[in-house]
């Protein structure tokens, strides 16, 4: 972990843990709330030396009756990085990446405040698609198109995989944030969360910094 990461990593974490108020949207009248978030990736350990810092986007429902403590979130997730200088070097190729697919649930927990600014945990557990790819430029033949109007084809340059090696494996992930409490009964969040992916020869981890909405 570089120190450029660490600092960052450092800085959020203190932002996040600044607040001792600490809230999930509780609204009597409803028990269901959705969210969707994007952000910033940055590998860690192992994965720290093979794949450059990437990013994330998020999708999730979260059922919580008012009454519960704690509340169900179940979640779709995507994150996306470029294999190091190093990796496509070592294996004579012109570029690479990596994708990592999940699919997670866990709980979400916080206490109840009337604040503008709310604080909460989550953990998950589920599983983790990743997937390493290899690529040379190359070119594509697009055919014509008629809808209404027609649009002519042509040559594309496009990346072609020339290897690629992807695992399902279990994983799971922790999760910390604060909430930022909108005028609509909605909310704009800040989150910081470590991610494991228990791949073959070592695991894969990483940290998503995101900014998120939820309604």
């Amino acid at each position: 972990m570089s120190v450029k990461r660490l600092s960052v990593f450092l800085v959020v974490t203190l932002l996040l843990s600044a607040s001792a108020a600490m809230a999930q949207p509780d609204k009597p009248w409803k028990s269901w709330f959705g969210q969707f978030q994007v952000g910033y990736s940055l590998p860690q350990g192992d994965a720290g030396d093979a794949l450059d810092d990437g990013w994330n986007a998020s999708g999730a429902a979260i059922y919580k009756p008012e009454a519960w403590p704690v509340g169900i979130i179940m979640e779709l997730g995507y994150q996306q990085f470029d294999l190091t200088q190093e990796v496509i070097d070592a294996f004579e190729s012109s570029g690479g990446d990596a994708d990592i697919w999940t699919v997670t649930g866990g709980g979400i927990w916080s206490t109840k405040s009337q604040g503008k600014v709310d604080f909460y945990l989550q953990a998950q557990v589920g599983w983790y698609r990743t997937e390493a790819k290899l690529t040379e430029p190359g070119v594509a033949v697009v055919p014509p198109v008629c809808y209404y109007w027609c649009y002519p084809g042509g040559v594309v340059g496009v990346d072609v995989v020339t290897d690629s090696k992807s695992e399902n494996v279990f994983g799971g992930n922790l999760g910390i944030g604060l909430n930022f409490n909108l005028g609509n009964d909605s909310q704009i969040y800040l989150e910081a969360r470590y991610q494991y992916a228990d791949t073959e020869y070592s695991a894969t981890e990483w940290v998503p910094i995101s900014i998120g909405y939820r309604w």
